[in-house]
């Protein structure tokens, strides 16, 4: 590769741009959004065919619509010579199923690319079979995206019918294919099978309980698959208790995310995470909580040694329940990342999260906007004090009153860890502008703040700004949360 690939892709603005790039030996190129007439499309491809120090391509949103598929087959023809494309990505541009035809014809012959992203290429049914077909052949492309097709569920039988066979794929993205039930049952099916796919999002697919119950049942046998997200599928109770049963005889998986199924409770995850020591990441934002879902996650955090992030917004705790949960990260030594927002935490529930930041030495990222802690937030200003490890912690819209804010904002005087702080939409008064400003003088390491602005005198802002600017270039300017910003600046 040469040198230009440390430097990033080359992002094209102009059309003509993308030949002088290619033919200057360019080895990264994107050119998403910029128009490009048909013929010269021709001709980028015919510069393809003799190009071999191009290793990613990165077209989309291109063409009008009737010029997909004549540009496919002219690109198809590039390909099947070609061998130095590793990554290419046609997103948004109108193959039809014509086009996917000869694409699926290069994808026979082309022994380079791994990386293939075709979402929203109106692809059909047709066109996705011979996708899937060609696939059987392939033996480069690990990574396929066809997501955005609403190709329906013949389109996943036959994607699931090639990873019966293919043992190169390792990533497929699936999601908003309209696969419904039986599509899910279908890839499923391969699942039980295959020893090869260690990535699948299949969210958005409106597969339901039919669809979650067959993929439960898959997960029992895999033994490759490594992550796995589905959320927005309209799972209810039934299916996400036997997803949750699967976990506890799954050793593989390690990353479920689970979001936006509101009928899903949240507490049998709980309970499968006490035995299951192989999820790094579960995220079940917006599912059930209610009663014994905090006291299930406190139990599984006080033994377990893997988990490293957990999602649980939206999911409505009793005031006990966020107390156990808040509880055991006392001694948790593994969790990393923990998202609460929206999720019923009350003054009790807060002071327990503030009190368990003066034991906790692991927790990097603490997310509770959206509660209504209020005057529980006091133990969060003497926990600040102490605690050497969070790096971004929210507390955006919780009713904390301003004196109780100038006091967190003041704890910070000597904090080494925290980078990001988010305390908007609270109880606005005077004199938190001054309070940020005195802790400024000796914090060096607050690199990114959410505050209502409004109020503060032109000149407090500005001097905000410039110190939140100075602390992101002392973190070499890299901040490990956001880029420094001030909400309404």
């Amino acid at each position: 590769l040469n040198s230009r690939m440390a430097e990033g892709p080359t992002k094209i603005t102009e059309a003509s741009q993308i030949l002088e790039r290619i033919r200057a030996g360019d080895s990264e190129i994107e050119a998403v959004g910029v128009q490009i007439p048909i013929d010269l499309w021709v001709e980028i491809a015919k510069e393809i065919t003799m190009c071999s120090t191009l290793y990613s391509l990165r077209f989309g949103f291109n063409l009008a619509p009737s010029d997909g598929a004549h540009a496919a087959r002219a690109l198809a023809e590039a390909l099947k010579i070609n061998n130095s494309i590793r990554i290419l990505s046609l997103a948004g541009i109108h193959l039809g199923p014509e086009g996917a035809k000869a694409m699926a014809e290069a994808i026979k012959l082309n022994r380079a690319i791994y990386s293939l992203i075709l979402t929203e290429t109106s692809l059909g049914t047709e066109g996705v079979e011979a996708i899937a077909a060609a696939l059987e052949r392939n033996k480069s492309i690990a990574a396929l995206n066809l997501s955005g097709n609403y190709i329906g569920s013949k389109g996943a039988v036959a994607i699931a019918a090639t990873l019966r066979t293919n043992t190169t794929l390792t990533n497929l993205l699936f999601e908003r294919n309209s696969i419904q039930g039986a599509g899910a049952l279908a890839l499923a099916g391969a699942l039980e099978t295959s020893d090869t796919l260690q990535v699948l999002n299949i969210e958005r697919n409106e597969i339901a309980n039919e669809g979650a119950i067959a993929v439960a049942k898959a997960l029992r046998v895999n033994r490759s698959l490594k992550t796995l997200i589905m959320g927005w599928n309209g799972v209810t109770a039934e299916g996400g208790r036997e997803l949750a049963s699967a976990l506890t005889v799954n050793a593989t998986l390690e990353e479920l995310s689970l979001v936006g199924d509101s009928g899903v409770s949240c507490q049998p995850f709980g309970v499968a995470l006490q035995t299951n020591n192989t999820l790094r990441s579960l995220m079940l934002d917006w599912s059930a909580g209610g009663e014994g879902a905090g006291e299930a996650f406190g139990a599984a955090l006080r033994s377990n040694t893997a988990l490293v992030t957990l999602g649980l917004r939206g999911c409505k705790f009793t005031v006990g329940g966020a107390c156990a949960l808040a509880t055991s990260l006392e001694t948790n030594t593994i969790l990393s990342a923990l998202y609460l927002q929206g999720s019923g935490i009350t003054e009790r529930g807060g002071r327990a999260f503030g009190s368990m930041l003066k034991k906790n030495n692991t927790l990097a990222t603490l997310i509770l906007g959206g509660n209504t802690i209020g005057s529980g937030a006091d133990e969060f200003e003497k926990a600040l004090a102490l605690n050497t490890m969070l790096q971004e912690l929210s507390l955006e819209s919780n009713g904390i009153s301003g004196s109780l804010q100038r006091l967190i904002v003041a704890s910070l005087a000597h904090n080494t860890s925290l980078q990001s702080l988010n305390i908007k939409d609270n109880v606005s008064e005077s004199g938190l502008g001054e309070a940020l400003l005195k802790t400024f003088e000796t914090n060096h390491t607050l690199a990114t703040l959410k505050v209502e602005m409004w109020d503060f005198p032109t000149p407090i802002r500005e001097q905000i700004k410039q110190k939140l600017q100075e602390n992101e270039a002392s973190l070499g300017g890299y901040c490990d949360t956001k880029p420094a910003m001030l909400l309404g600046y």
